[in-house]
């Protein structure tokens, strides 16, 4: 479920930092509207493979709880798998929001198609959604750093 977060976000980020750099003269209009049609594209895939990993997450139960008695090599690797889990609650969070907005953004842009929204409109949501995303995107991606960090589940 972590994987297909992060291609999502990974695209949404890119959608928006697409808008960021032609805004700033660091890209055309053409480069951006290609960015745009890659990202756009791959959205709906992204968010369907999101759901799906959402669905088949399974809990872990007590697998890495302590154990009184453990020898020293288990209870070092279950502390590791603690602190592996306890890294992974920040980026399940975060990623839960972000991925939300892409979705929203893909139906805005989805709505705009339709005609359902005009283009003055859609502009107007779109500028307001992506000056709003970093909010959500910055915080997945220290949260993703962090548990980049964090010892693995060996």
């Amino acid at each position: 479920m972590l994987n297909q977060a992060a291609i999502g976000i990974h695209n949404w980020s890119v959608h928006v930092q697409a808008q960021y750099a032609a805004d700033r003269g660091l890209i055309s209009v053409a480069t951006m509207d290609r960015r745009f049609a890659k990202t756009r594209a791959q959205g709906p895939d992204d968010i369907q493979r999101y759901r799906e990993a959402l669905q088949a997450q399974q809990p872990v139960g007590d697998a890495c709880d302590t154990r009184p008695n453990a020898n020293p090599v288990v209870a070092r690797k279950i502390a590791a798998c603690q602190q592996r889990i306890a890294a992974q609650q920040p980026v399940l969070r975060t990623a839960a929001v972000a991925m939300g907005d892409w979705n929203m953004h893909l139906k805005d842009m989805a709505r705009h198609a339709d005609g359902k929204v005009p283009g003055a409109v859609a502009q107007q949501i779109w500028v307001r959604t992506y000056r709003a995303a970093p909010k959500h995107i910055d915080p997945y991606e220290r949260a993703a750093a962090q548990l980049d960090a964090a010892p693995t589940c060996t």
